[in-house]
């Protein structure tokens, strides 16, 4: 029996038409990340059509599914990161294996759309091939289920997410609450950990025996899906021995420190699909970065926490750590920003810390307190400065359009932007997102919809101040007006994994990669001879990065 396993990644390719991605830097028709650059500029024409694809981040799902499967004595075959150019190697594995099994991770797919798509292929490829379907998407949809079966959604509220569902909108799994919907796996993993399950499951195909009533587990009939009796399972830490890992790993690699978020901010699902929330001990969390290859004389991990620092005392206990270790650690995480001050933020710099992803959402204190996010605008900036100044990269998220948003409360949030300190040597980089009502959030409650005159779901939805379409717009706008030493985010895991000693170049090669954009995007409109200038600079540092 051959397990398939395909991991899940949702494709950037597909996110280019994104209002996002339509601010960067394209090169031939490729966004152009610093790697892309590099070998542009190098001459390198050979790599380019590679290298134009954003480095996806590594997730932990599927070579872990990878090394627990393989554990067990099953012939196992690893497509990573599902991408369009995998489906060659997907369907040559389907046609040369006998008794196939694909094992699908779901966990890093936000739309059921992509997920059909490789389901599709199977059943044309080997329509005898047995499909599991797990992860945090599968998950999520039951717990929808859940929720409507409980009486928790008006029945408006649930005919509009079916057939948002149906129309393609794809953020949930249907056949969870819609009878109509077709399930195309043969069977469902359903738990929020679901490897004991899986594995039951694999063990039971291989010996031909029944497996219908199987804990954890669901599977398509004539009467919809029947779900089995959901099994208490811990909740797994997954760890990849990545230097005997069996694909030639990316310099940067993800270290799982523990799951679930302890915050409930209103517009996130996060704290309703897995209640608890764990931050693993300093000892394992060394222990697992232990195990990330040196590359050019360091460790490059991304941490994959949703907040890696619970409070200000722990993240400088981890940070003590990481230095003591001398493990030579290049870091990157989640994590609250208002936690840190002037100590915090060289602990951050002395152990290694390269880049932070904070949600700042809002620059309105009323917006943040809906939001259920700490009121304080002036306390983050401070706290970017100070990150900033210590040569830390910072990536900001923010949300337009939730319940409250005005024109108004808008305005306030790109000053704040604008207000960013810039002068470096850290480099500022942001995101924007229209707010999106997303089930099992509590702004998807109707409780919050009462109290906000909120109707809809998913991306249409209305306030009595703004609609999803108005929000549009406004994302659009805020865009427009954000000022230059603030960079829209390539998004390329590959640009984490700077030496050191090239923060310079890096610093002014993004600057200048984003004069390039908004020239592209005629946002700027320079003389021939100020652009071309402009590329000879991109050029002198994106060579001498390192």
């Amino acid at each position: 029996m051959k397990v398939i396993v395909v991991g899940g990644m949702s494709d950037p390719c597909h996110m280019r038409g994104y209002m996002h991605y339509r601010r960067l830097l394209t090169v031939e028709g490729e966004i152009a990340s610093l790697q892309f650059l590099r070998a542009y500029f190098s001459c390198c024409a050979d790599s380019l059509p590679h290298l134009g694809v954003p480095s996806v981040p590594v997730t932990l799902a599927g070579p872990y599914l990878n090394k627990i499967i393989s554990q067990e004595g099953y012939d196992v075959v690893l497509i990573e990161n599902y991408l369009p150019h995998d489906q060659v190697q997907l369907e040559q594995e389907l046609l040369t294996g006998r008794d196939n099994v694909v094992v699908i991770s779901t966990s890093f797919y936000f739309s059921c759309v992509q997920v059909n798509e490789i389901m599709l292929q199977v059943r044309k490829t080997c329509p005898s091939a047995f499909i599991i379907m797990g992860g945090i998407f599968v998950w999520k949809s039951y717990k929808i289920k859940l929720a409507v079966d409980a009486g928790e959604y008006s029945d408006e509220v649930v005919r509009l997410l079916i057939s948002m569902c149906s129309e393609g909108e794809g953020r949930v799994y249907s056949p969870f609450f819609n009878p109509q919907a077709h399930c195309l796996a043969d069977a469902l993993i359903i738990n929020p950990g679901g490897t004991r399950a899986l594995l039951t499951l694999l063990q039971s195909l291989k010996n031909h025996t029944d497996w219908h009533s199987m804990g954890s587990v669901a599977y398509p009939s004539d009467r919809g899906l029947v779900i089995n009796q959901i099994l208490d399972e811990p909740i797994a830490s997954p760890f990849v021995e990545w230097a005997e890992y069996q694909n030639r790993p990316p310099v940067c690699l993800p270290v799982y420190a523990g799951h679930g978020c302890n915050l409930n901010c209103a517009f996130c699902e996060f704290r309703n699909v897995i209640p608890t929330s764990k931050v693993d001990s300093i000892e394992e969390i060394l222990e697992k970065v232990s195990h990330i290859p040196v590359v050019n004389g360091r460790r490059y991990v991304a941490f994959t926490n949703d907040n890696l620092f619970q409070n200000k005392q722990q993240a400088v206990q981890l940070c003590k750590a990481l230095v003591e270790s001398n493990m030579n650690i290049s870091w990157t995480a989640y994590q609250r920003v208002w936690i840190v001050d002037e100590e915090l933020a060289e602990w951050m710099r002395l152990s290694g810390c390269i880049e932070i992803w904070a949600g700042v959402e809002s620059g309105n204190r009323d917006i943040l307190r809906a939001m259920g996010k700490p009121p304080h605008p002036e306390q983050t900036l401070h706290s970017l400065r100070l990150l900033s100044m210590k040569g830390i990269n910072t990536l900001s998220f923010f949300i337009c359009g939730f319940p409250g948003e005005t024109r108004e409360t808008v305005r306030e949030t790109v000053d704040m932007i604008n207000n960013y300190y810039t002068e470096g040597p850290g480099v500022c980089f942001f995101k924007i997102f229209t707010f999106g009502l997303v089930p099992l959030s509590l702004a998807f409650s109707m409780d919050f919809r009462h109290k906000h005159n909120l109707t809809g779901c998913l991306h249409a939805w209305e306030t009595p101040t703004m609609n999803f379409l108005e929000a549009v717009e406004l994302t659009e706008w805020m865009y427009t007006q954000v000022k230059d030493t603030v960079i829209p985010h390539n998004d390329d895991m590959s640009e984490l994994s700077v030496a050191p000693g090239s923060l310079r170049h890096f610093r002014e090669a993004c600057l200048t990669r984003h004069q390039l954009a908004k020239i592209k995007n005629k946002q700027s409109t320079p003389t021939h001879e100020e652009e071309q200038q402009l590329w000879e600079k991109l050029k002198f540092h994106c060579l001498n990065l390192s």
